[in-house]
């Protein structure tokens, strides 16, 4: 006679729950691959969030690089018409002007450019020439963070209808070109090939253009 002892019942249902398991194909062992499924949803989770990553960072570096638009922002500073009556005050009170112009690869070139287009004068009414308008650019020039610019002598001279003296005119184009230029060091402005003198009598303003 088999005598049956108090763990007996534990037995019989470990014994149940094996023969379950075999008969159901190993379910539990099936448990890793549906961690390895959750692996894959990871992955492919961390792909997507590298290529958005990757696509943001593209569009970020085109917009730090509006050259690649075929144009760029220019920051020019003109003096502001003064009232009638007004005479000559210490200083130009100069108003900012936003303009895009064509991208110039060759830093000289895009100087160059940027002096033409304040001898050109402003857009807005509320503004004036800085320089004459009949002033050329001779030569423009950068060695060792140093721009040269070489101007006729209306640039120093010619009159204009806010009136001004020609260290003035040297001085606010030297900020405009430090502006726009900021990996600049310094800014030498010639005229004729020759330093002008940094003191002027203030011309007379003449409207002419």
């Amino acid at each position: 006679m088999r005598r049956v002892t108090a763990d007996e019942p534990a037995r019989s249902l470990r014994a149940r729950a094996e023969a379950e398991r075999h008969a159901s194909g190993g379910s539990h062992e099936a448990q890793p691959g549906r961690r390895s499924g959750g692996g894959e949803y990871w992955n492919l989770v961390t792909a997507v969030a590298v290529v958005a990553w990757l696509v943001v960072l593209g569009y970020s570096a085109l917009m730090l690089q509006p050259e690649a638009n075929g144009s760029v922002r220019r920051v020019l500073f003109f003096p502001e018409v003064p009232y009638q009556g007004a005479g000559h005050s210490e200083g130009l009170v100069l108003h900012q002007e936003v303009r895009y112009v064509p991208y110039r690869s060759q830093q000289e070139s895009a100087l160059r450019l940027l002096v033409e287009e304040t001898i050109l004068g402003p857009a807005d009414h509320r503004t004036h020439h800085l320089l004459p308008a009949g002033v050329q650019v001779i030569s423009t020039h950068v060695a060792d963070g140093v721009a040269y610019v070489n101007l006729s002598h209306h640039a120093w001279t010619g009159a204009t209808a806010v009136a001004s003296t020609g260290a003035e005119r040297i001085a606010t184009l030297t900020d405009v070109i430090l502006v726009n230029f900021p990996r600049l060091q310094a800014v030498r402005i010639l005229i004729e090939g020759q330093e002008p003198r940094l003191k002027s009598a203030p011309i007379e303003g003449a409207d002419n253009g």
